[in-house]
């Protein structure tokens, strides 16, 4: 059945929101693979200063796949709520007054 114009179907939502969550924690991971390792001190990357350089450090030592460890369940818990906010988002939009 064909949905009134400007509609969409409820589906969409929460994909587009798990889509848009896992790409985004994919694209990010190397950051937060170092951000991780400076917190906990790991092996003198809080002196190297530099993003770049710490970034490069690591796939130095251990490759390039190190920057992505982890990227897994990070993209699971991502895209779960990033599915769950843009749900909740469309629906309190599409049920709240526009004259509000």
């Amino acid at each position: 059945r064909a949905l009134p114009s400007g509609a969409h179907s409820p589906a969409i939502a929460p994909f587009c929101g798990a889509l848009a969550g896992a790409l985004v924690s994919f694209l990010t991971q190397p950051m937060d693979v170092l951000n991780t390792r400076r917190q906990v001190g790991s092996a003198g990357l809080e002196r190297t200063g530099s993003v770049w350089t710490s970034l490069q450090l690591i796939a130095k030592r251990e490759g390039p796949s190190a920057l992505f460890r982890g990227w897994r369940p990070r993209c699971v818990l991502y895209a779960v709520s990033a599915a769950f906010f843009f749900s909740v988002y469309s629906t309190v939009l599409e049920r709240w007054p526009a004259d509000w």
